[in-house]
Order: structure tokens, then sequence, then C-alpha cells
């Protein structure tokens, strides 16, 4: 039960995770993305591709999944 009343069951529910943005596409229509390098994002999402380059794990997200930017105090 979420602090408003609303009841989202186990299956439905996402795992937030967070990252730091390394490098940024375009939309589409080539128009930019509003996120930059160095960014810290919270996502969501059932899938991402995953590299691991010099063992270091790297992650493809839609920008779909981009749940929130988090400010830098």
């Amino acid at each position: 039960m979420t602090k408003g009343g609303i009841y989202i069951p186990e299956s439905a529910r996402q795992e937030k995770k967070e990252g730091v943005v390394i490098a940024v596409g375009t939309f589409e229509d080539g128009k930019e993305l509003p996120l930059k390098k160095g960014d810290h994002v919270i996502y969501g999402g059932y899938q991402s591709d995953e590299i691991e380059i010099d063992d270091e794990k790297f992650l493809f997200v839609d920008f779909k999944d981009i749940l929130a930017t988090v400010a830098e105090e």
C-alpha cells in the first residue's frame, strides 16, 4: 500500500536502481535528451543491455526508464 492508499501487487513493482550517466544519445528525431554526462539518475524498467569492459559493467538504459535526475548538493 502506498502513502496515497494505492495497492501495487508485488508482481507489478519495479526495482529502482541508481547510476551515473557516462554517455547520452538522442531522440529518434535527432533532438538531444535532457541528460548530460555525469548526471546521477534513478532508473527502473525490466530490460537493459549490459556489457563488461575491463571488469567494469555498463548498462544501456532507455530514456523512458529514467525516473529522476538526482541533484548534487
